[in-house]
């Protein structure tokens, strides 16, 4: 079996599989071993170098960093980012199946002392076909640190045969207080919902439909609807919110957009829209 093999080396943006846990530049390594039976990556860097004011990591109380906004560039949270994956494509019937781990170790750094606080996260993941032009994909990630907690995603994608469009109906779930599960905590601060308070993926399920299109090589269009649950110490509707994106790429450097989007919250002080 041939193996191929390739290192990258710098600063370059790293995800999970996910991207709900880790979604940020780090100054590290990367060597990717891919064969036609199977594919492995393993990574280890460092966050302490970036800037904060691009990437906000979450940290535990024990953490010494202070984020200070009028710094231009200030030197981010540092932890120590080590990651491993590997996949088994087209294992039958063309279904992939994976296997992830994260672990984020805290040290002392220029702008402050995390040590002391380990985070470990485990992945696994499922997808594939269904029938033509229609694709699933399952992930579920366990967080093991403060106690066990859990994030779960799902998603089901059909490809029209028109325009590169596709639309997916995905659902997203992050534990909160549930049974023996605590809330969930990712590492890179991500987004929820569109409401004012922006939460985290912590306590929240989400789900709904969403679709984009791609008729040229310049035009990209995006529309998304969600409904909105909280489920830190129960389950209870939070809100409703939709999303529409146009962008036009104009030269290669050079990208022109337009978007809106409005929340519509239990509570009428929740509502937004740009």
């Amino acid at each position: 079996t041939n193996i191929d093999t390739t290192m990258r080396s710098g600063r370059f943006l790293v995800n999970d599989s996910t991207r709900n846990v880790l979604a940020q530049t780090t100054a590290g390594a990367q060597l990717t071993l891919n064969s036609n039976v199977a594919k492995a990556i393993a990574y280890a860097g460092y966050t302490g170098l970036t800037n904060s004011r691009s990437y906000t990591i979450l940290d535990s109380p024990k953490s010494t960093f202070k984020k200070d906004d009028s710094a231009v560039y200030q030197f981010n949270s540092p932890y120590v980012v080590t990651g491993i994956s590997v996949s088994l494509p087209f294992l039958f019937k063309n279904q992939t199946i994976g296997l992830e781990g994260f672990g984020m170790f805290g040290l002392p750094g220029i702008a402050g002392d995390n040590s002391g606080d380990i985070r470990i996260y485990a992945t696994a993941i499922m997808n594939g076909p269904i029938v033509q032009n229609l694709y699933y994909s399952v992930s579920s990630t366990f967080g093991f640190f403060d106690g066990i907690s859990n994030l779960t995603k799902a998603e089901i994608t059909y490809y029209p045969p028109a325009l590169s469009s596709a639309i997916t109906f995905g659902a997203t779930y992050a534990s909160g207080r549930n049974g023996a599960l605590k809330p969930f905590t990712g590492f890179t601060s991500q987004k929820a919902s569109l409401a004012y308070d922006s939460p985290e993926y912590r306590g929240i399920l989400k789900t709904g439909l969403s679709g984009t299109m791609h008729p040229t090589d310049k035009i990209f269009c995006n529309l998304a609807a969600d409904a909105v649950f909280s489920c830190m110490d129960g389950f209870d509707y939070n809100g409703f919110q939709w999303l529409a994106q146009f962008q036009y790429q104009i030269f290669t450097d050079l990208k022109a957009g337009l978007s809106a989007y409005q929340f519509y919250g239990k509570d009428s002080r929740q509502k937004v829209a740009t």
